[in-house]
């Protein structure tokens, strides 16, 4: 069993800009890879800005870890941008996020999924800033036993939506909810933390309910509307069908660091 572990990365003018992600790939190979190099390929997606000696450079750095390059320049395509939905309203606070991060929050939610080779059981999310402390030698092994869908370090709770977070997306779920006959209980305010995830690749690409659910998500356009973040597409989903409750683990024996938030996790 193979495992990916991935980010999506930006590019920068100069080698120096890679530090961050240098230092978090250092400590993939220290806490991850090392201890079972024949489970995990390294991925890293990118917009299609980052040169060829740029990757030179930042393989030259974890050299004993071989790294994949992969372009996704496609998903970050000003024509994504063009629908609008009934349950979705651009709001002024919106702008406030660039087209680029709500196009990470689209790819992080399902567009992914395509890049990803059928030779892999799970897609690790370690995202540019995460430094991973502590890894369980045979987590990917142990999930799978458990049949786990989604594993996170974390998960937030009082994630509401509010006129500048995911407006709408509650009544999307509702109408959603409604025309596929699903009466579960769901809770629209814990989300995983999704810069660290772990996610059963191909429980979600062949998943007739998840590829509808992501089909709808993207006719109607909240994510670049209404800033429908990826945390919340994936905690509302995995309540929705009660996979929180069943095929899901939230783990605190995963420490890492994360660098946007200043935070300590676990």
């Amino acid at each position: 069993m193979k495992n990916a572990i991935c980010a999506l990365t930006r590019g920068y003018h100069s080698i120096e800009e890679y530090e961050t992600l240098i230092k978090r790939n250092a400590y993939i190979f220290d806490n991850i890879y090392i201890k079972n190099p024949s489970i995990y390929d390294i991925i890293l997606f990118h917009e299609g800005n980052i040169t060829d000696d740029q990757q030179i450079y930042i393989q030259s750095r974890t050299s004993s870890m071989s790294i994949q390059f992969i372009n996704v320049s496609e998903e970050f395509h000003e024509s994504l941008n063009n629908k609008t939905g009934i349950f979705s309203k651009s709001l002024p606070q919106n702008q406030g996020f660039t087209f680029g991060y709500k196009c990470m929050c689209r790819f992080w939610s399902y567009g992914f999924l395509k890049y990803i080779s059928d030779e892999y059981k799970y897609v690790i999310r370690i995202d540019e800033d995460c430094f991973i402390y502590d890894f369980p030698q045979n987590l990917c092994e142990s999930l799978n036993d458990k049949d786990i869908y989604f594993h996170t370090g974390k998960v937030l709770h009082n994630f509401d939506e509010s006129d500048n977070y995911a407006y709408g997306l509650k009544e999307f779920t509702n109408n959603f909810m409604d025309k596929n006959d699903i009466h579960n209980s769901v809770n629209f305010t814990s989300v995983p933390y999704t810069n660290f995830c772990i996610i059963k690749r191909e429980y979600f690409k062949n998943c007739d309910l998840f590829k509808l659910w992501c089909k709808e998500i993207e006719n109607e356009g909240g994510i670049f509307v209404s800033r429908w973040g990826d945390a919340n597409i994936w905690g509302i989903y995995l309540s929705m069908t009660n996979i929180d409750k069943t095929n899901f683990i939230e783990d605190d024996r995963i420490k890492y660091y994360h660098g946007t938030h200043l935070m300590l996790i676990n």
